[in-house]
């Protein structure tokens, strides 16, 4: 089915360039059946959330991603301006924000994969953030890590702790693809890749 627009009574558009605290008075008034959390958590069941929405600067990346643009440096500076901007940050800014992720989080939910956990991109670089890697070694309760981000890796994996300890010493032959394991153990986390696609559908995991 596809959507007219031009048939709905109210519509809102949010400028693409606005920064992320700026949504906040429109988050309050739209969002009042549900919960937004920014860098917050929040308890459900007994299980204590916490998202945060901050990524690793891409510039690199997109240089890769449009390489055609790399001979024309207005294009290629415009490309640079997304950094430190919107969702993005620099590692130290990364290492503050994820700082603050509490150690007894049940459920984790950031935008970016951890590094080398279902983090490669369509060249086939790990693209995931090394800063949460490291914070995953302090969250002695984590149960689950959703994340998105690289379409390209869509899935899920269940890893033992010593795998993530693994991951996080840069492991070269640690497995980012589909997992070899199919049921989980009592010291697993479940990462989530859940990034959305039309292609895609939805994933359900009894808590």
């Amino acid at each position: 089915m596809k959507l007219n627009l031009q048939n709905l009574q109210k519509k809102v558009c949010l400028k693409s360039r606005m920064k992320i605290n700026q949504f906040e008075e429109i988050q309050k008034k739209l969002l009042t059946n549900c919960i937004y959390l920014q860098d917050e958590e929040f308890t459900v069941c007994g299980l204590k959330f916490y998202a945060t929405p901050w990524c690793p600067n891409m510039y690199d990346w997109l240089c890769l991603k449009f390489e055609k643009l790399i001979n024309q440096p207005e294009k290629v500076k415009d490309l640079q301006n997304f950094d430190d901007k919107f969702f993005f940050k620099n590692d130290k800014e990364l290492e503050k924000i994820f700082s603050k992720i509490p150690e007894d989080v049940d459920i984790l939910i950031t935008h970016s994969p951890p590094k080398f956990i279902l983090d490669f991109n369509e060249f086939g670089y790990n693209r995931g953030c090394s800063q949460i890697l490291a914070k995953l070694l302090d969250l002695h309760k984590l149960k689950i890590h959703l994340f998105g981000h690289i379409h390209s890796t869509y899935g899920y994996e269940f890893l033992r702790r010593s795998d993530v300890l693994q991951a996080a010493s840069r492991e070269k032959d640690h497995n980012t693809g589909q997992s070899t394991k199919t049921e989980p153990s009592n010291d697993d986390i479940l990462f989530v890749n859940a990034a959305n696609s039309h292609k895609f559908q939805p994933f359900y995991f009894d808590v």
